[in-house]
């Protein structure tokens, strides 16, 4: 009896398939060209990134893809409307640590939800080390930490909805470049900014990110209504600019056009007080009202 009950489960089973496989090859249809118009936007400069050899799509490839496919993205909140976002203390041989959780979910145009958490640690190579050795956790810039968890949470929402894992080398052939040549991660070698702060730039550039973040929780919005899903969002706005050439300490008479800094880190030491007046001033504004 059972052996026949399987057979029945089996069959049937094959048949509901049969039922769906127009829809699912529609959907591999649209998937595939949905990877064709994303080879032509993504630059591999910007939007990828070599982790230890591991290439690996970024925030601003998660960006992109949330502008074209569209829907909503929304952290998950608490009774009390605040974004779930946990911090979970533990502690080993090697001390203590903690661990950021934050929860949220992506809703497609045709209503499919995936959930999912982005969790970031303070023992995160980026972090929580320092000459190869663990930081204590009064060391470690929590702020930071905890808004990685955010930006983690938003990528797995988007890549898992899409089917998007680690980028492969035939991926990198489309894009027209080698894995080499993809740009490195270093943990604890900072280039533009972050790791190379001296203690003033780092106050600093601790302060831009903690008023983008509170920006964030109080429900920021951008003037042309475009949605803000994470605090480098509101960085970005706040910094995009039109601004006059200049050659030698000289202006050209050209205009140009920068897109704004869209990660904390690489504003440059330069560039951080002029930033931070812009960000302060908005907070304050906003804030107000």
């Amino acid at each position: 009896m059972e052996n026949e009950n399987s057979v029945i489960q089996t069959e049937q089973s094959l048949i509901n398939l049969d039922d769906i496989m127009p829809s699912i090859e529609r959907r591999a249809v649209a998937h595939q060209r949905f990877i064709q118009i994303m080879d032509k936007l993504v630059n591999p400069e910007t939007d990828i990134d070599n982790f230890q050899g591991t290439i690996r799509r970024n925030i601003n490839y998660a960006k992109k893809v949330f502008r074209v496919i569209g829907g909503r993205f929304e952290y998950m909140k608490d009774e009390h409307g605040r974004p779930l976002c946990n911090r979970i203390d533990y502690t080993d041989d090697k001390g203590k640590y903690y661990v950021y959780e934050t929860y949220g979910r992506y809703i497609l145009p045709n209503g499919e939800v995936i959930e999912q958490s982005g969790m970031f640690s303070s023992r995160d190579k980026f972090f929580g080390r320092a000459d190869g050795q663990f930081k204590l956790t009064e060391d470690v810039d929590e702020r930071s930490v905890r808004q990685a968890s955010q930006t983690e949470c938003f990528k797995k929402c988007i890549f898992i909805a899409l089917g998007l894992g680690d980028v492969d080398e035939a991926e990198m052939k489309r894009y027209g470049v080698k894995v080499a040549d993809a740009p490195k991660q270093e943990y604890g070698k900072g280039t533009k900014g972050g790791s190379t702060d001296t203690p003033d730039d780092k106050k600093r550039r601790d302060d831009i990110k903690s008023m983008c973040n509170e920006l964030f929780h109080e429900g920021f919005q951008r003037a042309d209504d475009q949605k803000v899903t994470c605090p480098e969002d509101i960085l970005q706005y706040l910094t995009e600019c039109d601004y006059n050439e200049k050659k030698d300490g000289k202006p050209t008479g050209n205009k140009k056009h920068f897109d704004g800094w869209d990660n904390f880190d690489k504003i440059t030491s330069r560039a951080l007080k002029n930033v931070f007046d812009i960000i302060r001033s908005n907070h304050d504004e906003y804030l107000k009202k």
